[in-house]
């Protein structure tokens, strides 16, 4: 079983979404973290779902038609996560050095 689920969703935030996931592969590489990337790509007309497919291979990418807003989606991500833990991390966050480790030990 992954550790931790990341759920992130995305609306029309390409370049906010791939800084976010970058930042949670990089933590999952330099931290040691057994960990699940999940992506709800809530119905971008940006080119979000593609580009988030083609970057982040890895991801577990759902894709909506339109915008369910933000409860039904993360809900949908969470549904669809593996993890003993799930963090709901906004397509606008990124994730400082030891930051999951710290919350992990929590």
């Amino acid at each position: 079983m992954t550790k931790v689920s990341v759920v992130v969703l995305s609306w029309n935030t390409a370049e906010l979404t791939c800084a976010c996931l970058r930042s949670v592969s990089a933590a999952f590489a330099a931290e040691g973290i057994d960990g699940e990337l999940v992506v709800v790509e809530n119905g971008s007309d940006d080119g979000s779902a593609e580009r988030i497919a083609t970057e982040f291979p890895e991801a577990v990418l759902l894709r909506n038609e339109e915008n369910r807003g933000y409860a039904s989606g993360v809900n949908q991500g969470v549904a669809a996560s593996h993890g003993e833990w799930v963090l709901l991390l906004g397509s606008d966050a990124l994730l400082l050095e030891g930051a999951l480790t710290s919350l992990l030990g929590f």
